[in-house]
């Protein structure tokens, strides 16, 4: 995850600086931030970006888990547009730009050996059900 995440975040980083795209407060006064003011651009934006990274990854490692990862993912992005540091299109655009690193990743042999491997390592932990 830490290596997947800094490689992420360069890619954000890079589209960030390219749509230079002004905070809400930055486009209208009376959007007051309820938590810190980035100092960075607005879009894409990296939390999404990183959020469904990671639930795209670890869907992999748990398929069965999928549904609730997304959903997760879903619900945890939009924090950023209610507390006024995002617009709602930086969420979608940091999302749209999570999927096609997953999916880039998922084509490597050295990745999937990962996961088969995180997977082995999970086995001793998953509780089974009582029959």
């Amino acid at each position: 995850m830490k290596n997947v995440d800094e490689d992420r975040r360069e890619v954000t980083e890079v589209a960030t600086k390219l749509f230079a795209r002004a905070r809400p407060r930055e486009v209208d006064a009376r959007v007051q931030p309820g938590e810190g003011k980035p100092g960075n651009d607005s879009s894409p934006c990296g939390h999404t970006s990183s959020i469904f990274t990671r639930a795209g990854l670890l869907a992999e490692s748990f398929p069965e888990k999928r549904t609730e990862l997304g959903e997760f993912a879903h619900r945890a992005v939009w924090e950023g547009v209610y507390a006024g540091v995002h617009f709602p299109s930086d969420v979608v655009g940091g999302w749209m730009l999570a999927e096609p690193i997953v999916q880039e990743l998922k084509t490597k042999t050295a990745f999937r050996a990962q996961v088969e491997k995180g997977r082995a390592e999970m086995k001793a932990f998953v509780v089974k059900p009582a029959p």
